[in-house]
């Protein structure tokens, strides 16, 4: 009954460069520039994105269109009414 034995549940993917990667250990890689912070998962690299970040740029292009407009429609009104255009408060 006290039989001992190991069950594979899962497997993870290793960051390449990081403290578990065997490619951490080497002085000199393949590519100088090689970083790591990816995962190699049969074969084809694959990275997880900060979806946070994509919120932010979301809403700081929608704010920056925003403004493209409101300063279209200001240039519009003053080329063709001669009349300034005032903004809202």
């Amino acid at each position: 009954m006290n039989e001992n034995r190991e069950i594979t549940i899962g497997r993870l993917p290793v960051m390449v460069k990081s403290d578990l990667c065997w490619m951490s250990e080497v002085e000199k890689g393949d590519c100088e520039f090689d970083h790591g912070g990816y995962f190699l998962i049969k074969g084809a690299e694959k990275v997880i994105y900060n979806y946070d970040f994509f919120i932010y740029l979301h809403e700081f292009l929608s704010c920056l269109l925003h403004i493209l407009y409101i300063l279209w429609l200001h240039i519009f009104l003053v080329l063709y009414n001669s009349q300034p255009f005032k903004f809202p408060a």
